[in-house]
Order: structure tokens, then C-alpha cells, then sequence
């Protein structure tokens, strides 16, 4: 039966889906955070 590997590979898909979009959060708000550190050493 094929059902079950296709679950277990879907299960790995989100994961790695999830750890992108993690990843892809934490470098947004770092490159903002330091774009914001920028902006206000230039006032």
C-alpha cells in the first residue's frame, strides 16, 4: 500500500515548508530590524 510512504513524505514536505518560512520570518526581521538600526544612525 502506497498511502502510508505518501503521508510520511508529505509530513517531511511540511516540515521542511515549515522551517523555510521560519527561516525566511527570522532573516525579515533581522534585515528590518537592522535597516531600522540604519535609518535612525542617519537622523
Amino acid at each position: 500500500m502506497k498511502v502510508l510512504p505518501a503521508i510520511v513524505n508529505n509530513q517531511r514536505i511540511q516540515g521542511v515548508a515549515e522551517n523555510a518560512l521560519e527561516l525566511t520570518e527570522r532573516f525579515l526581521k533581522e534585515h528590518l530590524e537592522s535597516q531600522l538600526g540604519t535609518m535612525k544612525e542617519k537622523k
